[in-house]
């Protein structure tokens, strides 16, 4: 049946409160979304061109970056078209090759001299039984697909840049536990940190220790998210020091 205005308002309700119910506060004017929202379940982020973030982060990044920027994002798709049209540099790090071959397609020539796009598969340990997801060190993933792989040069690709060289560093791909302890030195004093799904705390877990020495909480809500009915975190952290 077709979904109305009606069912959307609905679906939009009753996420309200599964959040809600578990414990986490959405936030309190995610119903100005409400349109944008629905406009976007079920659309494609490369047809779309926007980055698979709550709205409240992107309106917070649309309005903190700037030509001059240099961006790094952990999984590219439509946050990478995004970030071309409103930033000097960007350099992308996929895992999945056929998704990585489907952004090619989609960027356009003239931005491509501004894109670094590095395609980087996982590798297969002989045994993950005792890799843990909360620690940086192991470079593991949650997701089932990759049970018995690691991201170590995944994680690591942004080690190449010197600290401090990024405005922006956006993570939202695998293992990124991670990816976090390895993009907290390369942000500039007065940049951003912005990490994806950030309801799953083991991210956090031990990271926040050189997170809270270095950087001020900014964005740390539950929300809507384009493409999708379920609500999720998008943390944004400025560095200060």
């Amino acid at each position: 049946m077709p979904q109305t205005s009606e069912n959307y308002m609905l679906i939009f309700f009753k996420e309200c409160s599964r959040v809600l119910l578990k414990g986490k506060i959405p936030d309190l004017l995610a119903f100005r979304y409400f349109k944008k929202w629905k406009n976007l379940i079920n659309k494609n982020p490369l047809s779309e061109k926007q980055p698979w973030l709550t709205f409240k982060a992107i309106d917070f990044i649309t309005k903190n970056t700037g030509k001059n920027d240099k961006v790094f994002e952990y999984g590219g798709g439509g946050s990478t078209l995004y970030f071309l049209s409103k930033v000097n540099e960007v350099v992308t790090v996929e895992h999945d090759h056929e998704w990585f071959y489907m952004l090619q397609k989609k960027i356009d020539p003239a931005d491509s001299v501004r894109w670094l796009g590095q395609l980087v598969l996982p590798e297969k340990p002989i045994d993950t039984t005792n890799l843990d997801k909360s620690r940086p060190a192991d470079y593991f993933s949650d997701d089932p697909t990759f049970r018995n792989a690691t991201f170590k040069s995944y994680s690591t690709f942004i080690c190449q840049f010197k600290d401090e060289y990024f405005d922006l560093v956006l993570i939202d791909g695998r293992a990124r536990t991670s990816c976090l302890f390895h993009a907290i030195p390369k942000v500039k004093t007065g940049g951003f940190l912005v990490l994806d799904n950030a309801e799953r705390k083991y991210y956090l877990q031990n990271n926040m220790v050189m997170l809270q020495k270095n950087y001020r909480l900014l964005i740390n809500q539950m929300g809507p998210v384009p493409y999708s009915p379920y609500f999720s975190q998008t943390t944004i952290w400025q560095r200060i020091k």
